[in-house]
């Protein structure tokens, strides 16, 4: 069971990462042109997918022997692999630089290329140096490295916000720099708890685990290249049917709609242990449908009031982003549906058919590419966030059908059309995106008083049952 102590630790560093990003954002689109803003949303996808595929799932793998295996050994055995494969690629990579870096960002030259490769290396060492403080139990320092690397952002940019004419190159010197300290950062912590001087002594690299690794972590690779893709290719369609202001402008509203992130955050530390820990109590059914029916109403009030204050982003933002108060409505589609498909999928874990997972992801992926082809030509960057919005719906709805139908079963169908009615409210919403903002936010004011009086009775026994236990922590 999670401490109400460590929970807070936990959470710490995506509240504060939040916050700091919602300050990024608006510098980064303040300081830098909007193609170099766009470039940036496509160095991170291509990070990301970097340390996913070079971490060959052997970072899974290492994190389920962590507590069984001699650590340092387990280390060395799961972290070299990706290194010398990653050393292969990097010579490759800057090999083809020319050629790469035209395709991706439009610009070439050896300082971009070298600035890329040396966060690509930076970056996936960091990956496991985190985990070893997420695996022991390290709550408070595994969060500050969540936070580091944004606030050195954060410093940086401000520092030359006055500045004229920064670069690309110069926007990737701050991330790279951030990377950097956070992994200073890191080996400190990691000092703490490993004695690394005797890193590479014999026969610390253990064949027989990297044969298990490999067993049960390169599967894990299709499914997150699945979700990878689910979550990126978005950017990439629009850079490549659009322009590099329009994935300014949608990475910027992306960003912005990525503070809801924590909710997600928080019921992942909560929801996947409890679940796996009292699967066989005899109200788990009746506790999961109650849960399940609390967060669809959650989400809901979540959508009304990012449609209510997204005007607001305005006003941070140069002229030239007004279209992200329109579409950062449809942004926060993801990471809300997401949430949603973690709380009514649990049975697909339960009942280890995780490959249900992949195929849902391989599938949301097919018709995400389909909308966006579709979309994006006409509506731009409000194509891509509809696109994504309605893509990530299809994925909750075949998650939650499919995990109620070989387990726990619950009333779900009036949720399915009430998320219907804000896909609805946020499509018109980018369609019509000159229409005055403040008659968007009275929409979605009257959305939310009509459904807080249809669900009054539900939220009026909630609030009863909170009171309760406030006020039975209170006594005790």
């Amino acid at each position: 069971m999670v401490k109400i102590k460590d929970l807070l630790h936990y959470t710490t560093g995506p509240v504060m990462s939040a916050f700091l990003g919602l300050l990024i954002t608006p510098l980064l689109a303040w300081t830098f042109a909007m193609e170099d803003v766009g470039r940036v949303s496509i160095y991170h996808l291509i990070c990301n997918l970097v340390v996913m595929v070079f971490t060959l799932g052997l970072d899974q793998y290492y994190m389920r022997e962590y507590y069984k295996a001699e650590k340092v050994s387990l280390m060395i055995t799961c972290i070299m692999p990706g290194i010398i494969s990653l050393g292969i690629f990097s010579y490759l990579f800057y090999a083809y630089r020319v050629s790469i870096l035209q395709y991706l960002f439009e610009i070439s030259n050896d300082a971009t290329a070298i600035i890329i490769i040396s966060s690509f290396i930076v970056t996936l060492i960091n990956r496991y140096l985190s985990l070893n403080l997420r695996m022991e139990g390290k709550a408070l320092k595994f969060s500050f490295s969540q936070i580091i690397p944004k606030l050195v952002i954060s410093l940086a940019l401000i520092s030359i916000l006055y500045l004229e004419d920064v670069m690309f190159d110069g926007l990737l010197y701050v991330y790279l720099l951030s990377n950097i300290v956070l992994l200073v950062y890191l080996l400190i912590e990691n000092f703490k708890i490993y004695n690394f001087l005797n890193l590479f002594e014999k026969n610390k690299f253990n064949f027989k685990d990297l044969k298990d690794g490999f067993s049960f972590g390169l599967p894990l690779i299709l499914s997150g290249l699945a979700f990878w893709g689910l979550t990126s290719i978005d950017k990439l369609m629009i850079k490549d049917l659009s322009s590099l202001n329009e994935l300014a402008l949608y990475s910027v509203a992306v960003s912005f709609a990525s503070a809801v992130v924590i909710i997600r955050s928080v019921f992942s530390t909560i929801w996947a242990p409890a679940i796996y820990k009292n699967e066989d109590h005899p109200d788990i059914e009746k506790n999961i449908r109650s849960v399940v029916s609390l967060m669809g109403v959650v989400i809901f009030y979540l959508f009304c009031i990012v449609g209510i204050f997204s005007p607001l982003v305005a006003i941070i933002l140069p002229d030239n982003y007004e279209l992200v108060s329109s579409i950062i409505i449809c942004c926060v589609g993801y990471p809300l549906f997401y949430t949603m498909s973690e709380a009514t999928s649990m049975g697909i874990n339960v009942k280890k058919k995780t490959y249900y997972s992949m195929l849902v992801s391989i599938l949301t992926l097919g018709v995400n590419f389909v909308l966006n082809y579709l979309l994006i030509p006409f509506l731009g960057s409000g194509g891509a966030a509809v696109a994504t919005l309605i893509s990530f719906y299809i994925y909750y709805v075949f998650r939650c059908e499919i995990s109620s139908r070989i387990w726990i079963s619950f009333p779900r169908f009036r949720q399915y059309f009430e998320f219907l009615i804000v896909i609805l409210l946020c499509t018109l919403q980018v369609v019509f995106h000159d229409f005055p903002p403040l008659s968007k936010a009275l929409i979605w004011c009257t959305v939310l008083v009509f459904y807080t009086f249809f669900y009054r009775s539900y939220l009026y026994l909630q609030y009863s049952k909170l009171t309760k236990l406030l006020k039975k922590r209170v006594k005790v």
